[in-house]
C-alpha cells in the first residue's frame, strides 16, 4: 500500500513560505542580525562618547578650558549625579578610569576595578577611541520554573575614549550598553509592522495560496483523467494541453500521445486475436472433420480415399505451423526497438538474395536478421506469385524488389500489408510475409511501399542511416 504522500499544493505553499522564512532563519541563525545590532550601538556609543566629554568639560569647569585646569573630585556627589544622568539619557553604562586604567567612578559596581587590560582601553590611554563587543552571563530576570537555565548571555557594545582628569593625568571614559538580541529585534519589527502591514501580508499568504492552487489544478486534473480511462466515458484531456503551466501542458501532451498508442495497441491486439481465430477455424474445423471421418469405424474409408484426406490434413497443419512461426517473427519485428543504433552492410545481404543487383546502398541502420528477413520475404513473395525474372536495384536512399510478372490488382494493392491478406489459392501462403517485411523495416527506422501494374510490380524500401 502506497503511503499516502504530501499533496502538490501543500507542498508549493509550504516552499513559498520557506523562501520568505529564509531570509529571517539566515539573520537570526548565521549571526548577521547580531552582528548588525552591535555595530549600530558601537557606533552609536563612539558618539555620545564625544559629546559626554564635552559635558563633563562644560560642567565642571564652565567652558573655560581643559578639566587639566580644573580641580575634580571623581568621588563627589557632582560627578555621581552627572554619571547617572548620562545614563538615563544614553541608557549607557559610564565608568571613568585613571592613567592606569582602574575604575574610579561609575554608575555601576566594581569601583576600584582595574581593567587596563581591555584592547578598547588601551587605545584610549593612547589617545584614541576605540569600540568593542563583549557578552557575558548574567542573571536571567523572570525566569520559568520549567527553565533550567538561570543566567543567560548577553552582549555588550563598549565605547572608550580618552578624558582629562585634571591636574595634567590623563584618563578614559567608558559607555557601554547592551544590545538586544536578534530575537528580540525581530518581535520590535513585527511590532511595529501594524495593522496595515500584517493585512498586507495576509494578502501576501492568500496570493501565494491562490499560486499554488493554480500550479497544482492542473496535475490533479490529469490525476484524475488517469483515473477514469477505464472507468467509462473517457474524459476529455484537450483542456490539459493548453494549461498554462509548461511542464504540464507537455506532461498532458505527451499522456495523450502515449494513450492514443494504448488505444492503437489494444485495437491492434483485438484485430489480431480476431485474425488468428479466423484463420486457424477453417484449417483447425477441417482436421476435425478429417480426424472423425478416418475414425469412423462403421463406415471406413477406402485407403485411397484415406490417403487424400491425410495429404488435406498434412498441408492444413504444414500452414498452420508456418502461420505459427509467421506469428513470431512479426510479434519480434515489431518488438524491435526503433532507436537502435546498430549498423549493417546491407549490400552484402542483398547479395545474397539469389537474383541480380544492381547499384549499392552501404551501410543502413539495424540488425543483419532483420534485413535477412526483409530481403527474402520480399523475394520470395515475387517469386511464389510466379513473377520471374526478379532483380534488385538500389542507390543511397534504398533498395527496390522488382518482378516482371501479372502484377497485383487495383483492389488488392492496398491490402498486400495486411495480417494474413494472400491470393494465392494452393494453401501454401500465410499472408504474413509483408506485414513482417513493413514491421522491421519500419522498426529500422525506414519505410516500405509498393507499385504495381501488368508487367512490373515495384517493393521500394526507404532505409535510414
Amino acid at each position: 500500500m502506497l503511503d499516502a504522500g504530501l499533496p502538490l499544493q501543500t507542498a508549493l505553499l509550504a516552499s513559498y513560505l520557506g523562501v520568505f522564512a529564509l531570509p529571517l532563519v539566515v539573520l537570526l541563525l548565521g549571526g548577521a542580525l547580531s552582528h548588525e545590532l552591535l555595530t549600530e550601538r558601537e557606533d552609536e556609543l563612539q558618539r555620545a562618547t564625544v559629546l559626554v566629554t564635552r559635558l563633563f568639560d562644560a560642567s565642571f569647569c564652565s567652558g573655560a578650558g581643559p578639566l587639566v585646569d580644573c580641580d575634580v573630585d571623581w568621588t563627589g556627589d557632582d560627578v555621581q549625579q552627572l554619571l547617572r544622568d548620562v545614563r538615563e539619557s544614553t541608557g549607557a553604562g559610564v565608568r571613568v578610569l585613571d592613567e592606569h586604567g582602574i575604575i574610579i567612578a561609575t554608575t555601576g559596581p566594581n569601583l576600584g576595578m582595574d581593567i587596563s587590560g581591555r584592547d578598547e582601553v588601551q587605545a584610549a590611554l593612547r589617545g584614541q577611541q576605540g569600540t568593542a563587543g563583549r557578552t557575558q552571563m548574567v542573571p536571567k530576570v523572570g525566569v520559568s520554573r520549567l527553565d533550567p537555565r538561570k543566567e543567560i548571555p548577553v552582549t555588550w557594545a563598549i565605547a572608550t575614549a580618552p578624558l582629562d582628569l585634571g591636574g595634567g593625568e590623563r584618563g578614559v571614559l567608558v559607555l557601554s550598553r547592551p544590545t538586544r538580541e536578534a530575537s528580540g529585534a525581530m518581535a520590535t519589527m513585527v511590532r511595529g509592522i501594524g495593522p496595515r502591514g500584517f493585512l498586507l501580508l495576509g494578502a501576501g499568504v492568500l496570493g501565494i495560496g491562490f499560486v499554488s492552487w493554480r500550479l497544482s489544478r492542473s496535475l490533479k486534473s490529469l490525476a484524475i483523467y488517469s483515473r477514469r480511462l477505464d472507468a467509462g466515458p473517457e474524459p476529455d484531456l484537450e483542456a490539459l494541453t493548453r494549461s498554462r503551466v509548461l511542464e504540464v501542458r507537455e506532461l498532458a501532451i505527451a499522456f495523450s500521445a502515449v494513450t492514443e498508442r494504448l488505444r492503437a495497441r489494444v485495437a491492434y491486439n483485438r484485430d489480431l486475436a480476431a485474425n488468428v481465430a479466423h484463420e486457424f477455424k477453417t484449417p483447425l474445423t477441417t482436421l476435425r472433420g478429417i480426424v472423425e471421418l478416418l475414425d469412423d469405424q462403421e463406415n471406413p474409408l477406402p485407403p485411397e480415399q484415406a490417403r487424400v484426406f491425410l495429404d488435406g490434413a498434412r498441408t492444413d497443419l504444414d500452414r498452420l505451423s508456418r502461420m505459427v512461426t509467421g506469428l513470431l517473427d512479426l510479434a519480434r519485428a515489431e518488438a524491435r526497438s526503433p532507436g537502435s543504433s546498430d549498423r549493417v552492410d546491407l549490400d552484402a545481404i542483398l547479395g545474397e538474395a539469389g537474383c541480380p543487383v544492381r547499384g549499392s546502398v552501404g551501410r543502413v541502420r539495424g540488425e543483419r536478421e532483420g534485413w535477412s528477413t526483409v530481403v527474402r520475404n520480399l523475394v520470395e513473395n515475387a517469386r511464389v506469385h510466379g513473377a520471374e525474372p526478379v532483380h534488385i536495384e538500389a542507390d543511397a536512399t534504398g533498395f527496390s524488389v522488382i518482378d516482371a510478372g501479372p502484377g497485383i490488382s487495383a483492389a488488392n494493392l492496398p491490402r498486400v500489408f495486411e495480417r494474413f491478406f494472400t491470393t494465392g489459392n494452393d494453401r501454401q501462403g500465410t499472408g504474413l510475409g509483408l506485414p513482417i517485411v513493413r514491421a522491421t523495416v519500419e522498426a529500422c527506422g525506414g519505410t516500405v511501399a509498393v507499385t504495381s501494374q501488368p508487367g512490373e510490380t515495384r517493393f521500394s524500401v526507404n532505409v535510414a542511416r
